[in-house]
């Protein structure tokens, strides 16, 4: 059973794709792993419309949780092949299987239909636990980013009422996502590489994530691409604050005389780019005259 299970996944884990989430840091060769934690709870009420929800498409809570979690990253990435990884409980409880979901997403699916994919590949998935993850490892191409980037893992609420991240001795991913469902709500731990990211980045992440939720709750029947990520006050900055453009320019002066007066001031300023070329406020003014000269004879 192992052997058949080996070719499963392997099969399934060809051509590994790899997620580029953006970092605050710049990734080196030879990346080292600095863990930071950050937890979180989000509310009874959102936990129970969730359950609904697996409930009304006959689903679990894993297949939802991960769903939501790969709708968030195909936001950040506008990748569509996605793999995240997760610590699944052997049948007797003694130990951990690792194993990597796999999924197709596209934003124009909606959050219901892309939780049929996903529960299916979990269930599939599941039928074949049953093999050692350090030998399938060594039998797929060297990846220097490793099988995947990012995990999650939803953990037994009869064992424990609070997420216990597992492996934090051997961690070597970007973060890890711990989730435990309670009475008081969903509570979290998020585990990631420092040398990658600043604490409030993980922050808006899990902010992200619970946003996330909240949009799904409300209509699962939502296009991925149509999820509400952003808090309100995120939308605001983007769509107001970020967008106060207006200057006050005299009122005598036509743009062409303004333009000529910035070139006397900062002639070597850089005043366009675009790709990998670039021109100074000098450079663009000779090359504007000879236009009009051009368009003059």
């Amino acid at each position: 059973m192992s052997d058949k299970n080996i070719e499963y996944w392997q099969e399934k884990l060809s051509n590994i794709p790899v997620l580029e989430i953006t970092t605050d840091y710049i990734r080196s060769d030879h990346q080292q792993s600095n863990i930071g934690i950050e937890t979180f709870v989000f509310s009874h009420d959102l936990l129970q419309s969730l359950t609904k929800i697996t409930q009304k498409y006959n689903v679990n809570l894993l297949s939802t949780l991960l769903t939501a979690f790969n709708c968030l990253l195909y936001r950040y990435t506008a990748q569509e092949d996605i793999i995240v990884g997760s610590y699944i409980p052997q049948t007797d409880n003694s130990d951990f299987s690792t194993l990597a979901f796999r999924n197709c997403i596209s934003g124009d699916l909606s959050f219901s239909q892309l939780l049929k994919q996903t529960f299916q590949i979990v269930s599939e998935d599941l039928k074949h636990q049953d093999f050692n993850w350090s030998q399938l490892v060594q039998q797929l191409p060297s990846n220097d980013a490793g099988i995947f980037q990012v995990m999650l893992n939803l953990q037994d609420a009869s064992i424990t009422d609070a997420p216990l991240p597992i492996n934090l001795n051997e961690f070597e991913l970007d973060l890890s996502l711990f989730i435990v469902s309670s009475s008081e709500g969903l509570k979290g731990t998020v585990a990631y590489n420092q040398e990658l990211f600043e604490p409030n980045t993980i922050k808006r992440l899990i902010g992200h994530f619970e946003n996330s939720l909240d949009s799904i709750v409300l209509n699962p029947d939502t296009l991925v691409k149509q999820l509400t990520i952003l808090s309100e006050v995120e939308r605001h900055q983007i769509l107001v604050e970020w967008n106060q453009t207006e200057f006050e320019y005299p009122g005598d002066k036509c743009i062409h005389q303004l333009f000529s007066e910035q070139v006397a001031k900062t002639p070597d300023a850089i005043a366009v780019i675009w790709k990998d070329q670039q021109l100074t406020y000098q450079q663009l003014d000779n090359r504007a005259n000879q236009l009009a000269n051009y368009l003059q004879t």
